[in-house]
């Protein structure tokens, strides 16, 4: 499947193309709030290929279909669940495939604040909050910088350990789940 970016070519992608689908359930996590909510979505499908034309959270079904008549879409397939849920696998993994390679060096003074001050360098994992789920960040202290290296929403164990895992064979290193803390 593809992601197909809002934008110009979604007009000329209907015009062009047979059958719209959609489908909107509760129950998905929404990565901007981590809280579970509903999750609707419209595609279309092109010699076997998922576009995605647009998706959207929400915490009611109104709401989805008000966001049907945004894109001017009153007739289409509504598909069920397990269609949605390849939609939204495909939409979370393009989020993680660019959270995990998404680099960014923190201020340069950074290094002489709370907490990071009494850190000696070295590889830290940081989680956002206590209860899942939530954000994990890994981050390289240097005497100088401190960059966060990647950070991937993180629902379960599971997804710590893999992550923790990924991380230690990109960088060769041999970073424990019990050294994660919530400071940030």
């Amino acid at each position: 499947m593809k992601v197909q970016p809002n934008g110009e070519t979604v007009g000329k992608l209907l015009i062009n193309t047979e059958q719209v689908q959609f489908g909107y359930s509760d129950g998905f996590l929404d990565i901007n709030t981590l809280s579970y909510r509903g999750f609707g979505a419209i595609w279309t499908k092109k010699n076997n290929i998922n576009y995605i034309i647009g998706y959207l959270f929400t915490d009611n079904y109104q709401d989805f279909r008000e966001f049907l008549k945004n894109f001017h879409i009153v007739i289409g397939n509504e598909v069920d669940c397990k269609s949605l849920r390849q939609i939204y696998d495909t939409i979370r993994l393009e989020q993680e495939k660019k959270n995990w390679s998404t680099c960014k060096r923190l201020p340069i003074l950074t290094v002489l604040q709370n907490p990071w001050r009494s850190f000696p360098p070295g590889w830290y994992i940081l989680r956002s909050r206590k209860q899942f789920p939530f954000i994990t960040y890994v981050i390289h202290r240097t005497i100088y910088t401190i960059t966060i290296e990647h950070c991937r929403v993180c629902e379960n164990n599971e997804d710590v350990k893999k992550f923790i895992n990924q991380t230690n064979q990109e960088h060769s290193i041999n970073l424990k789940m019990n050294l994660y803390d919530t400071f940030i």
